[in-house]
């Protein structure tokens, strides 16, 4: 977070599970530079966003389906193919859905980063990458390129299919440390955890990365056998 000679407040980093710690931070720098008067902090902490269920909750290691729609599901199972599966979790209407409302625009965008299906099966994502590539076509009309995006899918696919590698580069703590973030550190345990995925460790390192202060970081690969 840099706050300028000019005024101007530049947020570096972040992602959207972050973005109200973010926005918080740019207000804080704001008012302590006098920029804006000062206000109490977390407003917002328990104003719902789109889509938030109306009651009960989920496990997060609940098989995916329409509640993860939230007050959503009913415009979900109303678009057309809401019965009809293209993968075990994944219907044509989900992929109509992140198509028309979450900006959706390429193969990987709806089974890498909607349904998160590529990183739960690579294989039944490649399979259900045509039908995927069909339907987004009928919703993006002529200026989406199908074949072009299902090369660029299947070449990603392959990195995670048995041989496919992962890179892991992250802060780190010590097991027994309590975890300070955003960014959040990964202890060694919590990176083995990648062995219950079924991948197997190629390499690990431990690192110091300085910038305004040192911070520890590591570094492991990891293959699918």
């Amino acid at each position: 977070m840099l706050v300028e000679r000019s005024g101007l407040v530049t947020v570096t980093g972040g992602k959207w599970t972050t973005y109200r710690a973010m926005a918080e931070d740019v207000l804080a720098h704001a008012m302590a530079a006098g920029l804006l008067p000062r206000r109490p902090a977390g407003i917002t902490r328990a104003l719902p966003l789109a889509g938030a269920p109306n009651s009960g909750t989920r496990p997060l290691s609940a098989a995916p389906g329409p509640h993860l729609y939230g007050s959503e599901a009913p415009l979900l199972q109303s678009l057309p193919g809401a019965e009809r599966e293209i993968a075990p979790g994944l219907s044509e209407a989900m992929v109509r859905f992140a198509a028309r409302y979450e900006y959706a625009r390429t193969v990987e965008d709806v089974l890498a980063r909607r349904a998160r299906l590529l990183f739960l099966d690579a294989r039944a994502a490649a399979a259900a990458a045509p039908r995927v590539a069909e339907l987004l076509a009928e919703e993006l009309g002529a200026g989406f390129d199908a074949d072009r995006s299902l090369r660029a899918f299947a070449a990603l696919a392959a990195t995670l299919a048995p041989g496919g590698r992962l890179l892991v580069i992250c802060r780190s703590r010590g097991d027994d440390e309590t975890p300070q973030g955003p960014p959040w550190p990964l202890s060694r345990n919590e990176l083995g955890r990648f062995a219950a995925l079924g991948l197997k460790a190629e390499s690990f390192v431990a690192i110091d990365v300085a910038e305004d202060r040192v911070i520890p970081h590591f570094v492991a690969t990891w293959i699918k056998p």
